[in-house]
């Protein structure tokens, strides 16, 4: 959706550092025809609506642009009227404009993951470019709300970041889910910024089924993914059957990043083995594993 915003992810590098400076006259015609104190308005629609979407792309060219006013504007206008006056408790609701019988309000209250992504991104570059922390402090607990609402969990696949929090997964559950709502760089950004999290699982499973569902090389705007259950991957540790002896906490430190976030998902682990020889390697790798990953001491 708006795929040829996506690109202007790439100007930030080239802008950042004179973004102060730098006059952009695009921007300056789109803030005068379409940003109304801080509301991107779509006058197509004749309810003068204004969309989630709308509202993160406003804070992306502005913070391009340098112009934190109206980032500012736009900031608040979003927190005031689509998430109760808190994005760090609230996913912004998608849709606001006037309703049939002329009052202004939410239409909709789901939200977009679409615009709640870009919203994180915009907050995080916000908080490094104009050294505010801010802006990076509700970029952090909207992206936890993001992983709360807005993705479920898929035995055969991982996490999934679902279209918004309500609709998506279907009655005979499979999900719906759209390729356009899953921009990588943007995920791979919050791996980055918060790598004891889920999102490097996420980052990772939705590398996967991106791919997956453009095997041609083209990427549909909607599809239904399927969970079928299958077992679609196994690790294996012979320590007796060959002269190089592999054992299971050695797997698992292999695989500590993962295991971390199928922790962080709500996962069991069962390990069947000798109690008094195999336990306690183990239970020292899955520590490891929590302190490394997790940020956590052994205490904890």
């Amino acid at each position: 959706m708006r795929r040829p915003l996506v690109f202007g992810v790439f100007l930030l590098a080239a802008v950042s550092a004179q973004a102060d400076d730098c006059r952009w006259p695009q921007w300056e015609t789109f803030a005068a025809q379409y940003i109304d104190k801080g509301r991107v308005v779509d006058g197509s629609d004749p309810r003068q609506i204004t969309t989630s979407e709308g509202q993160a792309y406003g804070l992306f060219f502005a913070l391009i642009a340098g112009d934190r006013a109206r980032f500012d504007q736009l900031l608040n206008w979003t927190e005031t009227h689509l998430a109760a006056g808190d994005l760090s408790r609230h996913l912004p609701a998608w849709l606001w404009g006037q309703d049939a019988d002329g009052g202004w309000r939410v239409l909709d209250q789901n939200a977009a993951s679409d615009a709640d992504l870009w919203m994180v991104y915009a907050l995080n570059e916000a908080g490094r470019l104009w050294r505010e922390h801010r802006y990076r402090s509700k970029a952090y607990w909207l992206a936890k709300r993001i992983v709360a609402d807005e993705s479920r969990v898929v035995a055969e696949h991982g996490r999934l970041l679902l279209p918004g929090p309500e609709g998506f997964v279907l009655a005979d559950g499979d999900y719906r889910l759209n390729p356009s709502y899953v921009p990588p760089q943007l995920l791979q950004s919050f791996a980055h910024n918060y790598p004891h999290s889920a999102w490097p699982a996420l980052a990772s499973s939705s590398q996967r089924w991106l791919l997956a569902a453009s095997p041609k090389g083209f990427a549909p705007d909607w599809l239904r993914w399927r969970d079928i259950g299958l077992l679609s991957r196994i690790d294996v540790a012979f320590s007796r059957d060959q002269a190089e002896k592999i054992y299971v906490q050695q797997r698992l430190r292999e695989q500590g990043r993962e295991l971390w976030a199928w922790l962080q998902d709500g996962a069991n682990i069962y390990v069947c083995g000798d109690a008094d020889a195999m336990a306690h390697d183990v239970h020292e790798a899955l520590i490891d594993i929590i302190s490394e990953h997790g940020g956590l001491d052994a205490a904890e």
